[in-house]
């Protein structure tokens, strides 16, 4: 496992960027019945975490996997800024998507009659 994980470093951490947007639509898609308050509420928080346990997931990945000692030292002396972002603005991302996913199914609504 470590030797794919190193073999295709660069990929397997661009692919963990986009896994918590998946997550976040997938929620959406289950919480669609839900009043607007509940639905928000729920994928704020769920988002939130989500979003704050893949930024701790690729910095463990980055510094032990990484494919070469550089690499490594340079993932673990920059491994906090994203960290605190995320805990502090990371509510915003999932915010934003649920607007933007209840802007276009407002809008398909509107053009389906």
């Amino acid at each position: 496992m470590s030797r794919l994980l190193a073999a295709h470093y660069e990929s397997v951490l661009n692919t963990l960027a986009f896994v918590p947007l998946i997550g976040i639509v997938l929620l959406y898609l289950y919480a669609i019945r839900l009043t607007w308050a509940y639905r928000y509420t729920l994928i704020i928080l769920l988002g939130w975490g989500l979003l704050f346990a893949d930024v701790l997931l690729m910095q463990h990945l980055a510094v032990t996997y990484a494919p070469s000692a550089r690499l490594r030292e340079h993932a673990a002396s920059e491994d906090g800024a994203s960290t605190v972002f995320v805990y502090l603005f990371g509510w915003i991302v999932p915010l934003v998507a649920t607007l933007l996913l209840d802007m276009l199914r407002w809008l398909w609504r509107f053009f389906a009659k």
